[in-house]
């Protein structure tokens, strides 16, 4: 089958086979944003492409773009707090539709020895700035035996201990459930809190996404969900035009963006059958520091396969 993108912006076509001559295809399609002043948007003169490779950013891994499907929709937001009083404490939350996710943060701490010998935190250090990254978040590398251990869920980040000495010292989490449960003790193992894009191959995405068969020791089953990029808090059912996106906490005043209402539009042909397919949006990622919004949307569909047919699929872009 052959792409033939209508549109500004990158788009691909995936399909997979399953041994037999029908097809499940994706037209996978990537809208770049710029975020003006205020939270209007205007289309980017410089779009971020599509991408088969994962992406380290300093707030998370991102995976890549070129895959069949995944769970409801992901959002990511990639920045950092920004105040110009300093605080030692405070709380983010994002909001999409009826969803509400919340962080905790909270500045610099480290284990201290009390008066009886038990380890407690440190007084909060004043900030005005401060990442929203998982090397902000309960995790990290321990040491047990002198070898190193890392933390499933979260291996880059800091507060994970498995003997008291490498703890004396050592810092706590920044970023935490903003309802917790909250990190009281050294070898405490509280979740894994973020808004930012959390990668496949982690604890958290891993467990809720691929069984083992423990008889035959070896993968059961993979889920969609194993594709999803946003922290499992900010998975989303939908995202849909029209919604709002509300930042509070990140800045001295509250910030938002619509999401607009331009979409896709998949016109199919598979020898003399026309049929058109709607996209959905499936990811929103806002990349505070570098004032831009991506969204992705994909279009799901199938077809079989016969030699000599004209296959082809016309993407273009509608208002909604």
């Amino acid at each position: 089958m052959r792409l033939v993108n209508d549109t500004d912006f990158p788009a691909t076509l995936e399909r997979a086979d399953f041994g037999t001559d029908e097809r499940f295809a994706a037209v996978i399609w990537k809208l770049t944003y710029k975020i003006l002043p205020g939270g209007a948007l205007d289309f980017s003169d410089a779009p971020m492409p599509l991408h088969g490779d994962p992406i380290e950013t300093p707030y998370g891994v991102l995976h890549g773009d070129i895959f069949l499907r995944k769970e409801g929709a992901d959002l990511c937001v990639l920045g950092r707090v920004y105040r110009t009083q300093p605080a030692t404490a405070l709380e983010v939350t994002v909001r999409c539709g009826a969803h509400t996710s919340a962080l905790r943060v909270t500045g610099d701490r480290v284990w201290v020895e009390a008066p009886d010998g038990s380890l407690v935190p440190s007084a909060p250090q004043p900030f005005t700035e401060m990442e929203l990254s998982y090397a902000r978040a309960f995790g990290g590398t321990a040491l047990s035996q002198g070898l190193p251990a890392p933390f499933a869920d979260n291996p880059m980040g800091c507060g994970y201990h498995l003997e008291r000495e490498t703890a004396v010292g050592a810092p706590l989490p920044n970023l935490e459930p903003a309802e917790g449960p909250f990190l009281t003790a050294w070898n405490d193992t509280p979740p894994v809190a973020g808004f930012g894009p959390y990668p496949m191959h982690w604890g958290l995405r891993a467990r809720e996404s691929v069984t083992v068969d423990p008889e035959l020791a070896a993968i059961g089953n993979i889920a969609p969900s194993v594709f999803n990029n946003a922290h499992p808090s900010l998975v989303l059912p939908a995202i849909e035009p029209g919604d709002v996106i509300a930042l509070e906490g990140l800045y001295d005043a509250p910030f938002s963006v619509v999401i607009p209402r331009v979409m896709g539009n998949v016109r199919v042909q598979v020898g003399a059958e026309v049929f058109d397919v709607p996209t959905r949006i499936d990811g929103v990622h806002l990349w505070l520091d570098a004032g831009q919004m991506v969204v992705t949307q994909r279009a799901n569909f199938r077809y079989v396969r016969r030699d000599g047919e004209v296959r082809v699929a016309a993407l273009s872009q509608i208002t909604v």
